[in-house]
């Protein structure tokens, strides 16, 4: 149960780092509920299942790593959205600098009163 509570609490903080907001207090929630959740998963398959089976111990550890690391992850995705917003107003501002007279790097004009 405790798994799926961290699978809805994780989806929802990448959710928010994906549109570059982090949200440390539901990430620092989610975290200690999957650590929570993978402890308790690792303490049930060492005392109910048998030893040829690992896929639990698998995934439990897998949950584990996931849990330690979204606070890394989210971080990572925030980065990624700030710098795209960046970017994006560069090319903007790039893009528009070119028809302002006072900017230095405008173009020159067409003509010139030489030309007149």
């Amino acid at each position: 149960m405790l798994d799926l509570i961290f699978l809805v609490l994780m989806l929802i903080v990448l959710g928010h780092a994906l549109r570059g907001e982090f949200q440390e207090t539901l990430c620092n929630v989610a975290t200690v509920i999957g650590v929570i959740a993978a402890l308790i998963g690792l303490i049930s398959v060492f005392l109910k299942t048998s030893s040829t089976n690992g896929v639990p111990l698998t995934l439990n550890l897998f949950l584990l790593i996931l849990a330690v690391l979204l606070r890394r992850f989210a971080k990572q995705f925030v980065k990624l959205y700030e710098e795209k917003e960046r970017e994006n107003a560069e090319k903007l501002l790039a893009e528009t600098s070119r028809y302002v007279r006072d900017n230095e790097k405008a173009l020159p004009p067409g003509y010139t009163d030489n030309d007149l």
